[in-house]
């Protein structure tokens, strides 16, 4: 019996530690595989007329409490604020940023221009010409759902078990049934918008 509860003990030993190591991991940008994109050196200038808006510049200076790190107004043609209060590991980090939900807007733009050229039917469309997909959830769903994160796989899609699937929430903080943050949805939409152009091609 005691066999039995040291081997539970350690066990449980081993989850937790592994639960803590894995909430408490540092952002770092250069931990993950990537693809820096570099800018232009032939970019376009825009033309500026900065004003001064007390509103915005109260948010970004209590960045801390609001959230907000940068504001960008364009308007008639010109910059007219642009105000910044990044944290030190952007700062430290050059300026580098993971994409993140700029690979999601991505994602939608090229499914936009797919859906145009008319290599998919619309947002509409079902997800049940695709092969890869025979036996798992994405089955039959619409591709607007996955763009919605509504596909219903929050139950198996993230990091439940350390608690911090993403869910998204309303403006209460409440959590929204069914609606889930994930990467996953978009490289589906991609992959599929690539079959979908391949397809047609053949």
């Amino acid at each position: 019996m005691k066999k039995y509860l040291v081997l539970i003990s350690f066990s449980f030993l081993i989850i937790f530690s592994s639960l803590a190591e894995h909430q408490n991991e540092p952002y770092e940008p250069d931990g993950w595989d990537k693809f820096q994109v570099k800018g232009s050196e032939n970019y376009y200038k825009f033309k500026s007329e900065l004003v001064e808006d007390k509103d915005v510049k109260k948010e970004i200076d209590n960045s801390q409490k609001t959230g907000l790190i940068s504001y960008l107004l364009f308007e008639d043609n010109k910059i007219k604020i642009d105000k910044e209060n990044l944290p030190n590991y952007i700062k430290s980090n050059n300026g580098i940023m993971p994409s993140h939900s700029v690979g999601k807007s991505l994602v939608s733009y090229v499914l936009g221009h797919a859906i145009c050229e008319g290599y998919i039917d619309s947002i509409e469309a079902i997800l049940d010409d695709w092969s890869v997909l025979d036996g798992t959830l994405y089955k039959g769903q619409k591709l607007i759902d996955i763009l919605n994160m509504s596909a219903g796989d929050q139950k198996i899609i993230g990091e439940r078990n350390f608690n911090s699937d993403n869910g998204i929430q309303d403006k209460t903080g409440k959590r929204k049934l069914n609606k889930y943050f994930s990467n996953w949805g978009s490289n589906e939409i991609k992959n599929f918008t690539k079959f979908k152009k391949i397809k047609s091609s053949l």
